[in-house]
């Protein structure tokens, strides 16, 4: 949080300088289909062909069931997750190459702390060399940083003082980071397979591009 206060204390002054104001609200998420919101607010100004804006994400939680980008590390019986999103910001330019509608972004991001608890139902399950009848419980953290990221999104007119826009912005520079993982079952697992087993949970999560760092905002803004 200090961090994002630092850059946010930086980038605002320098707004009073531009043209073209605007004022962003909106989600980090599509509600509907993902049951998460991630309120979303920024400020941004327009010179030309570019935006330079600042934004900020709330923090956010979310269920997930039975199902789960990171449980696919060679388990089953997945019947509960839950998400922890932290709050997120960025500093971002937009570049308009082409027209008023298709932009790149240019960010310096800032993702909090994410963390995801599993379930899996008591069951036979081969964990490393050995067979167990056991539960599990793993938790997953990825932790906070600052990354650069690169992205795209779209601007729609909606009159001449409200604006649709999406984008989704990615750090594609430093790969996926290795998570925080603890794993917790009623049976007791060999030192050997607990680690074979947190091995595999990390390469799973490695794989998944979902877990760069990266923002999506989704709302409208207000020109004036």
């Amino acid at each position: 949080m200090k961090n994002l206060i630092l850059i946010l204390s930086i980038m605002l002054p320098t707004l009073s300088y531009a043209q073209d104001n605007s004022v962003f609200v909106g989600f980090g998420e599509v509600p509907v289909l993902s049951g998460s919101f991630k309120p979303s607010l920024g400020i941004a100004k327009r010179h030309g062909l570019f935006e330079f804006g600042g934004y900020y994400q709330f923090s956010d939680s979310l269920e997930r069931d039975g199902e789960s980008f990171n449980a696919d590390f060679g388990q089953n019986g997945l019947s509960s997750s839950s998400e922890s999103v932290g709050q997120r910001g960025m500093l971002q330019m937009k570049f308009f190459p082409w027209n008023r509608f298709v932009y790149l972004t240019l960010a310096a991001a800032y993702n909090d702390n994410d963390s995801e608890k599993m379930h899996f139902e008591t069951t036979s399950r081969i964990i490393g060399a050995n067979q167990y009848m056991t539960d599990l419980d793993v938790n997953i953290t990825r932790n906070q940083a600052i990354r650069p990221a690169i992205g795209f999104g779209f601007a729609v007119p909606i009159t001449k003082v409200l604006r649709f826009s999406a984008d989704f912005t990615m750090d594609w520079f430093t790969g996926v980071p290795t998570p925080d993982t603890s794993v917790r079952s009623s049976m007791q697992l060999q030192d050997s397979d607990r680690i074979k087993l947190i091995e595999n949970i990390n390469r799973n999560f490695n794989n998944n591009f979902h877990n760069r760092h990266h923002l999506f905002n989704m709302g409208l803004s207000y020109l004036f």
